[in-house]
């Protein structure tokens, strides 16, 4: 292969490539966390329309339990995603 034809450094093309996957990583974490909030929004928003018992199922302490949980995930998740972006920008500043 002609050297005209090398892009960066002989020998670092496997650092290069796997920089690249984490970076896009970080964005496909993000990506999810847009996914999972648009899922949880969804489902309070039907906990407050579906009935049982002659109330919303989201009156219900067990369904408000599994809402919760899930709102604490999604943001748990945000957050780590956010660090990770913070970590890798505060490398590639040095």
């Amino acid at each position: 292969m002609p050297r005209a034809n090398v892009l960066g450094d002989v020998g670092k093309g496997y650092k290069v490539a796997i920089e690249t996957l984490n970076e896009g990583r970080i964005g496909i974490g993000a990506q999810m966390i847009g996914l999972a909030r648009a899922a949880l929004d969804h489902a309070v928003r039907y906990t407050k329309e579906r009935r049982q018992f002659g109330k919303a199922i989201a009156d219900f302490q067990g369904v408000q339990f599994e809402l919760a949980r899930a709102a604490i995930e999604v943001e748990a998740a945000r957050l780590m995603v956010y660090n990770a972006a913070r970590l890798r920008e505060a490398r590639s500043r040095f």
